[in-house]
């Protein structure tokens, strides 16, 4: 089975790793372990000065999500599953596709921050985009204490 992870640094992306660990067969199972940094948009008017430490917030995240994954596969592989690991920059929603795409990916796991109401159309739903334009199965899983306001 090959099978995509995507995290974030939330709880949720926890319960999805700990998901792949407990549902899927490790012999015979490949799992790339995506994380996703968004990247910040200049709109022309910012100063030299912001700019930079834009860029530095940016390191950081990538910094932050190198760990993040590495982490992750350490624990995959721990358990015998073949594994690797990738940081890309983009919107998650289409990243994430797109690698499972180019991966070959049979299923796709996310963590949901189970979020509703105004606070889902504030900030939207990767899970729920993943799951619409995804070319394979999606299995989201929620952490047992996900938001439901």
């Amino acid at each position: 089975m090959n099978v995509l992870l995507a995290i974030d640094e939330s709880e949720f992306s926890e319960a999805a790793t700990k998901a792949v660990l407990a549902q899927i067969p490790a012999k015979g199972s490949r799992v790339l372990v995506l994380h996703v940094v968004e990247r910040t948009h200049y709109v022309g008017s910012e100063s030299l000065s912001a700019i930079e430490q834009l860029e530095t917030l940016h390191r950081g995240a990538v910094e932050r999500g190198r760990q993040l994954v590495a982490r992750a596969e350490k624990a995959l592989r721990e358990a015998g599953f073949e594994t690797a690991s990738l940081v890309a920059e983009g919107d998650p929603r289409e990243a994430i596709v797109e690698h499972a795409k180019r991966e070959k990916a049979s299923l796709i796991v996310v963590g949901s921050h189970g979020r509703r109401g105004w606070r889902r159309l504030v900030l939207g739903s990767v899970s729920e985009g993943v799951a619409r334009y995804a070319n394979c199965s999606v299995q989201i899983v929620r952490a047992p204490a996900a938001e439901t306001a």
